[in-house]
């Protein structure tokens, strides 16, 4: 397996992804610099993104081993599989916010929420409300008769 690291992830594309990563120990390298050169293709040479995808293939390649002791020697796998699997989300997090890409919300989620909302005259309001077809001058309480009707 091809591994480079020169130290400085200063010095190339590469040795910022392998640091993002923390695949950095020579005497024991995770993925080749081939594999890191691939998912520096597919992320278009972000190397955020880049390492994201590089600590998704790790997670996978832990979880698929068991968690094993000998003696006074164990390796945990499956905490190996977990903090690989956590570090592409911060990642993944990361490289969202520094791209500048705009997860899309939508209000209403709480009664607060859908009051905010409400109260906002910019914001595009619904097309349907509860009450919206009650007649204030009516002599019928329109309270009592929606509880009936439910």
């Amino acid at each position: 397996m091809k591994w480079n690291y020169s130290g400085n992830p200063a010095d190339s594309t590469l040795d910022e992804t392998r640091f993002l990563v923390g695949d950095t120990d020579k005497d024991k390298p995770q993925v080749s610099d081939d594999e890191i050169n691939w998912a520096l293709t597919k992320a278009s040479d972000d190397t955020t993104s880049a390492a994201a995808l590089i600590c998704r293939h790790l997670s996978r390649h832990y979880s698929r081993l068991a968690d094993c002791s000998v003696g006074d020697v164990s390796r945990s796998c499956s905490q190996m599989a977990q903090a690989y699997k956590d570090r592409a989300d911060e990642l993944e997090a990361e490289a969202l916010a520094t791209t500048g890409l705009v997860i899309p919300s939508f209000g209403g989620l709480s009664q607060t929420e859908k009051e905010t909302l409400s109260e906002n005259e910019d914001a595009v309001q619904p097309a349907f409300s509860v009450g919206q077809d009650d007649n204030p001058g009516s002599s019928i309480d329109n309270d009592r008769l929606t509880r009936k009707l439910i």
